[in-house]
């Protein structure tokens, strides 16, 4: 009897060990990106191109406010990539003489998305502003804002290359062949590695596999250099991981060729960014068959948008007689508000603020007015008056009701 139960036990392993053989050896007949064996969970996280994004508060800031008043600006990020990220969100692009903000820029840190989650970390900044002051003579001002996040993100793909052995005659099946593999849904960031193209030579009986991965800017922003919360560098993207069949690009047995310094690849602006590889495998004597190449790429990524603002203009007012100078003037009129002290005035340099309490147009030409288009008949004088008003002559008196102003 143990004699009998030893065969058994050695059958089994026989037949265990032709299964497992078996299963390693099935055919690769598709060449196309697929992480569904890692699970939904895993696939739906390294997918899409979005990394960080951002959007605007809603009210934050109104579409319309009045001159001198104060506001908020809030900006939501939200990470809707595969990685977590750090980075800096700022306030730029507005006309500092019309607009006062104590703080433009602001730290953020949100993680990525997590497993059967569609976004990952979120964030909420809040800038207060105010505005000081809008251009003279103008009824409404629009000033801009631009709002920018830098942040710094990593993109990993794992996409599936074939190796043939050199002695074609030692192969039992013809399991793989060389190709482009795409990959189409992205991996969860903005830069992706939207293809990898293989090749496999034979150089002294040792099989060489060539490789070059298709490296693309699929957000809406650029590619930059994130040092410090600064997003000013060139377009480029540190490769930090290339591995290949147990091969790694880091211990040197996995060679590509840079646009710029070992590890640095530059992003051109033109479509085709392919980074050329290659790793010596040896010899093999099995079948041909398929295996990952895993690139991991780190880089900065800044992305923008205007934002607008418009502010209505104060009602026209006169100059208080105590700020009327003997010399040049720029209106009898002042379209803002003066501070505290009373001294706030909107002339150019070198002018002040009115001599009188009446308008240029009424004091050089008399009875005239300032009045609005349409108002004033066929003739104006050039006159000074406040805003889009125009210098009137005086009204001629009307004619009584049913008369044709004849005696």
């Amino acid at each position: 009897m143990p004699k009998n139960h030893n065969s058994r036990t050695i059958l089994l392993l026989i037949l265990l060990l032709i299964v497992v053989g078996v299963s390693g050896c099935r055919r690769f007949t598709t060449h196309k990106a697929d992480n569904s064996n890692l699970g939904k969970g895993f696939s739906q996280i390294y997918t899409g191109t979005d990394g960080v994004v951002f959007d605007v508060l809603k009210g934050m800031p109104p579409s319309t406010i009045s001159q001198g008043e104060s506001f908020s600006i809030g900006i939501l990020i939200v990470n809707k990539g595969a990685d977590a990220a750090r980075g800096v969100v700022k306030i730029g692009g507005y006309d500092p003489d019309k607009f006062s903000l104590p703080k433009t820029s602001a730290d953020f840190a949100v993680g990525g998305k997590r497993e059967y989650g569609t976004i990952g970390g979120e964030a909420r900044k809040v800038f207060d502003a105010s505005n000081t002051r809008i251009p003279y003579g103008t009824e409404e001002y629009t000033g801009t804002f631009t709002v920018s996040i830098c942040y710094n993100y990593t993109t990993k793909a794992a996409l599936p290359v074939c190796i043939k052995p050199p002695d074609k005659s030692s192969q039992i099946t013809e399991a793989c062949k060389n190709g482009v593999t795409k990959d189409s849904a992205g991996q969860g960031s903005p830069v992706t590695i939207d293809a990898v193209q293989s090749e496999s030579t034979t150089e002294d009986g040792k099989t060489k596999l060539r490789f070059k991965f298709h490296i693309k800017n699929a957000g809406r922003g650029r590619v930059t250099e994130f040092n410090s919360g600064l997003c000013n560098g060139d377009s480029s993207v540190r490769v930090d991981e290339i591995s290949v069949y147990g091969k790694s690009y880091k211990k040197g047995e996995v060679k590509c060729s840079f646009r710029g310094e070992d590890g640095l690849f530059l992003l051109g602006a033109d479509k085709d960014n392919y980074l050329d590889c290659s790793v010596d495998l040896g010899g093999y004597k099995i079948s041909s068959f398929e295996t990952p190449v895993v690139i991991h790429l780190s880089y900065g990524y800044l992305e923008s948008e205007d934002i607008d603002v418009k502010v209505k203009g104060r009602d026209i007012i006169l100059c208080p007689a105590d700020h009327c100078k003997d010399k040049g003037m720029c209106t009898t009129y002042y379209n803002g508000y003066f501070d505290d002290n009373n001294k706030r005035m909107d002339c150019d340099k070198g002018y002040e603020c009115c001599k009188s309490a009446l308008s240029k147009c009424e004091r050089e030409h008399e009875g005239a007015s300032c009045r609005r288009k349409g108002e004033c008949g066929q003739s104006v004088f050039p006159g000074e008056c406040p805003g889009k008003l125009l210098c009137c002559p005086p009204k001629l008196p009307e004619s009584p009701a049913g008369s044709n102003g004849k005696k």
